[in-house]
């Protein structure tokens, strides 16, 4: 009996704490989405830093302290994700909401040029457990978050609507920013909670292609 006070901590520490293989695994799940067919009057461009890979995983601290009292463990790994990824499906939103909310109709054959300066892409996932052990019990304790990283900072939209007289162009730029707060995992798995988190990145960014087609129509006539 006493020697389940020493395996249940370490079948904890096995069970909980994902390495970065597998990590990538679990984002790069997430960043698969159907592309749809090109559409040449809307021409984008990404000015922001780009990444060779898709998705960068790297563990930042990781620690494991087995004692006689208390055990601890620590796992806190970064992920990067090429923000060209972002950038992209940012794309396909706006193409999506030109035609659904009348803005392709509205180009009437003109060209939109669309340039992004930036794209929020990397965040830090991070697990903690600490246990207690007593002589006829123990206690655990910890968290499992994930952090966006510069999410504060704002993304600079410009576009350009093209027209035979240069007087009729129309040149603008916008400020967009959807902040992701931290999210701690109540019950999901490690699998699960990545996937949530990564939906609701996908959904902020869905949010700010829609505004931007709204705000496009109001000065194109």
């Amino acid at each position: 009996m006493k020697y389940i006070y020493f395996f249940l901590p370490l079948c904890l520490f096995f069970t909980c704490c994902v390495g970065t293989k597998k990590y990538n695994r679990y984002v790069l799940e997430q960043l698969k989405y159907e592309r749809s067919e090109n559409i040449p009057q809307i021409n984008f461009s990404y000015t922001g830093d780009v990444r060779e890979d898709s998705v960068k995983v790297s563990k930042q601290k990781s620690y494991f302290i087995p004692a006689i009292f208390y055990w601890g463990i620590r796992n806190t790994i970064l992920c990067e994700i090429n923000p060209q990824v972002y950038a992209d499906y940012f794309q396909e939103r706006f193409k999506k909401y030109s035609q659904e909310l009348g803005l392709l109709e509205r180009l009437n054959g003109r060209r939109l040029d669309i340039s992004l300066d930036y794209m929020p892409s990397s965040f830090v996932y991070d697990f903690s457990s600490q246990s207690f052990i007593f002589v006829f019990a123990y206690v655990t304790t910890g968290y499992e978050k994930i952090i966006p990283e510069n999410g504060y900072r704002p993304i600079l939209l410009k576009y350009a609507v093209d027209a035979e007289d240069s007087h009729d162009r129309v040149v603008g730029d916008m400020t967009m920013n959807e902040y992701q707060e931290p999210l701690t995992n109540v019950w999901k798995s490690t699998k699960g909670f990545t996937k949530h988190y990564m939906n609701t990145a996908k959904s902020g960014i869905d949010n700010m292609a829609k505004n931007a087609v709204l705000q496009i129509l109001e000065n194109v006539t």
